[in-house]
């Protein structure tokens, strides 16, 4: 069969950006929906009763056309997308595209059918192409059966079939969802937001995780005393020893030079768990967000809170995880005392974050009040208690004498003599004393501010 084909770079030069990647690889898609199109119409009996209704012949040849160069032709050849490409790719590990694939383990076809899915999302000309080729203009994606008939050899379709099953990693690992349109419709497939996001380079998180994110729920001026815990470097640190084991037990004989960067996620069997301990306002969640920062990997924080009262808990696991091992960056589960007044729930969740741990992470962060039952929690883990200890006498003095020192004109004997009082009086955490510090200032109960400060003391710098 011959048709008219894009011009692809034929050249064994390396991809230089996933822009260039992603446009050579909907070219080569673009090439195979032709085809189906030709398939299609020749089968087709047009009835002029449908017209507005369906994509007409004349609608989607200039749709085919509008990627492609009519004087080129050449002979097409059902083959593999991907390997059309793949050897550009060996150079390009720093792409996107390329990470996805390792990081979660994908296949060439896998990685064909979430080509084929994100196209629309990339060009809104493929959902009307879709609609011609599902003979329904509202179903703008592509189903498992027009995948198959646009991807795999005839013969390996009812093999690949089971791609498609609700364990199987395109699925399993939060990649694409399936929506029918109605009862009884076949459901068509999309690529999940946060993959949307990450292959496109846009940015953000996924909806997913942005309804459980964790709200910054403290003042600024806490920072400025959480920055001064010992813990800081300590969790850190801890941290860094962990993923230098990995590193030395996944790289085995190799240089220093050679193994992964910081950033990279680090291959091995036993993924870290560590419970943070402490108070409202210890810094729990600063400590560990701090750490990452420190280490160069993020962190994807939910709130515990959030996530029991989402009706989507295991798809918001599965994002939280997925993205985790595409960025290297360990998940941190905020306040998961939340979970512990039902056991039924809080063994629910507890599975599914063992399960995803294990196939996708390599370090969890969980911060809970006090001594949590969580020795069971991910039996094939390293699980260790980072308690954060109370602040001493001359600590809290410290920091009460710090916010006053900023935002007050008390004399240095005054100001003292205060901050003793108050750090006597009340055994509070940082974050509790910069909080009761700025209730008190916005009450006018504090001594007076210094000329031109502003009436709400400043963030930290």
């Amino acid at each position: 069969m011959t048709q008219s084909a894009t011009n692809h770079d034929t050249s064994s030069a390396s991809y230089k950006s996933d822009a260039e990647l992603l446009v050579d690889l909907l070219g080569r898609l673009n090439e195979r929906l032709a085809v189906l199109v030709a398939v299609r119409r020749a089968h087709s009996v047009a009835d002029p009763a449908l017209k507005g209704l369906v994509i007409t012949d004349t609608e989607v040849d200039e749709l085919i056309a509008s990627d492609l160069h009519a004087d080129t032709s050449v002979d097409f050849d059902l083959g593999s997308l991907w390997s059309g490409v793949e050897a550009r790719l060996a150079e390009a590990t720093a792409l996107r595209w390329v990470q996805l694939r390792e990081r979660l383990g994908l296949s060439a076809f896998e990685m064909e059918v979430l080509l084929a899915c994100l196209a629309p999302e990339a060009e809104r000309r493929f959902e009307r192409i879709y609609g011609y080729l599902n003979d329904g203009i509202a179903q703008r994606y592509p189903t498992a059966d027009l995948l198959l008939r646009l991807l795999a050899p005839r013969r390996a379709r009812s093999q690949l079939q089971a791609m498609f099953a609700p364990d199987a990693r395109l699925a399993r690992y939060g990649l694409l969802m399936a929506h029918a349109e109605s009862a009884g419709a076949p459901a068509t497939y999309r690529v999940s937001d946060g993959i949307v996001r990450y292959l496109l380079g846009q940015g953000g998180i996924d909806t997913l995780l942005a309804k459980c994110w964790c709200p910054v729920g403290h003042p600024p001026l806490s920072e400025s005393l959480w920055v001064k815990l010992e813990e800081n470097t300590e969790l850190a640190a801890l941290v860094r020893r962990h993923r230098a084991v990995a590193h030395e037990g996944s790289a085995g004989s190799q240089s220093v030079q050679e193994r992964p960067a910081e950033n990279q996620l680090p291959l091995h069997d036993t993924p870290l768990v560590v419970v943070v301990r402490g108070r409202a306002g210890s810094g729990r969640r600063y400590l560990v967000e701090s750490a990452c920062r420190e280490l160069g990997c993020g962190c994807i924080a939910l709130d515990a809170r959030l996530l029991k009262r989402s009706p989507d808990l295991e798809k918001t696991l599965i994002a939280a995880f997925r993205d985790s091992a595409l960025a290297g960056a360990p998940v941190l589960l905020h306040s998961l005392d939340a979970w512990f007044d039902d056991a039924e729930r809080c063994e629910e969740l507890r599975t599914i974050v063992e399960r995803l741990l294990i196939e996708l992470g390599w370090a969890l962060f969980i911060t809970t009040n006090d001594f949590a039952p969580l020795t069971r929690w991910c039996a094939r883990a390293r699980v260790m208690d980072f308690p954060i200890v109370e602040l001493t006498l001359a600590k809290r003095t410290a920091a009460w004498d710090k916010l006053l020192r900023q935002s007050t004109e008390l004399s240095d004997l005054d100001r003292t003599e205060l901050a003793q009082s108050l750090a006597i009086k009340f055994r509070l955490t940082p974050g509790e004393i910069a909080e009761a510090f700025i209730r008190i200032f916005n009450l006018g109960l504090a001594p007076r501010a210094a000329k031109n400060q502003p009436s709400t003391p400043p963030p930290p710098a």
